[in-house]
C-alpha cells in the first residue's frame, strides 16, 4: 500500500484568485472551490493551480486563494478541520459544509468538476392565435447541459413544464448569444432571472427565469 493511499482525507477549500473572474450573484462575496483529498489542502490547491492534475483547467486558468479561514469559523460539530479515514466520510461533511457556506450566502461549487451552466431562451407559440409567428413569448432558463438537450428534455417531458412542452417551437439563439456561460450555479440562476426581468423590461412575456 503506498504512503497517499494511507493518507487520512481532508477537507480544502479556496476562492477563484483572478479579480477579472466575472461575479454575478454577489459581487461582494468570494467564489468558492471546496474539495476533499489526501494531500495538505494548501498543497492540494498548490497542484491544481499549476497544473500537476490533469482535471484542473479552471484552476490554472483562474487560480486558487486558500481560504482555510472560513473553515475554522464553521460550528466544531460539522468537523470541517478533522481528518477522515474513508472517502464516503470526508465526502459527506465536505456536502455539510457546502450546505452550511450557501446557507450563509456563499457562492459555492465543487471544485472536482468543470461544469459550466448556459442561459437558454425557448421560443414559445401560441397556435390558436391569428399569427402565431409574431408574439414575444418566451421561455427562459438555465441548465448545465447544452441548450438543444435541454430543449429537447422539455419537449419529450423529462423537464416539464407546460409551456415549454406544449407551446416551445425552438431556441432563440439570438436572444441567448451575449450571455454568458458561467462555473457557479448561484451565478447562473441570477443570469436566469436578470435575462428575465430584462426581457419583460422589453415586452416580452416570460415563463421560467425563476
Amino acid at each position: 500500500m503506498s504512503t497517499e493511499a494511507m493518507l487520512p482525507y481532508r477537507i480544502w477549500l479556496g476562492q477563484v484568485e483572478n479579480p477579472s473572474f466575472d461575479q454575478w450573484h454577489d459581487p461582494d462575496r468570494p467564489q468558492l472551490l471546496l474539495g476533499s483529498a489526501r494531500d495538505n489542502p494548501i498543497q492540494r490547491m498548490e497542484k491544481l493551480a499549476d497544473g500537476s492534475l490533469d482535471h484542473s483547467k479552471f484552476a490554472q486558468t483562474y487560480g486558487i486563494e486558500p481560504r482555510m479561514d472560513l473553515l475554522e469559523t464553521l460550528p466544531a460539530e460539522i468537523g470541517a478541520l478533522e481528518s477522515y479515514r474513508k472517502k464516503d466520510d470526508a465526502s459527506k461533511v465536505r456536502a455539510q459544509v457546502r450546505d452550511h457556506l450557501l446557507g450563509l450566502g456563499y457562492v459555492v461549487a465543487d471544485a472536482r468538476t468543470d461544469v459550466v451552466y448556459t442561459i437558454y431562451i425557448i421560443n414559445l407559440v401560441d397556435d390558436s392565435a391569428p399569427d402565431p409567428s409574431s408574439g414575444k413569448w418566451v421561455y427562459v432558463g438555465e441548465t448545465s447541459k447544452t441548450p438543444e438537450e435541454r430543449f429537447d428534455e422539455h419537449k419529450n417531458g423529462i423537464r416539464d413544464n407546460k409551456a415549454a412542452r406544449e407551446h416551445g417551437r425552438d431556441l432563440n439563439y439570438d436572444l441567448m448569444k451575449d450571455i454568458p456561460q458561467v462555473r457557479f450555479k448561484q451565478d447562473s440562476k441570477w443570469l436566469e432571472a436578470h435575462t428575465g426581468e430584462k426581457l419583460r423590461s422589453d415586452d416580452y412575456v416570460v415563463e421560467g427565469a425563476h
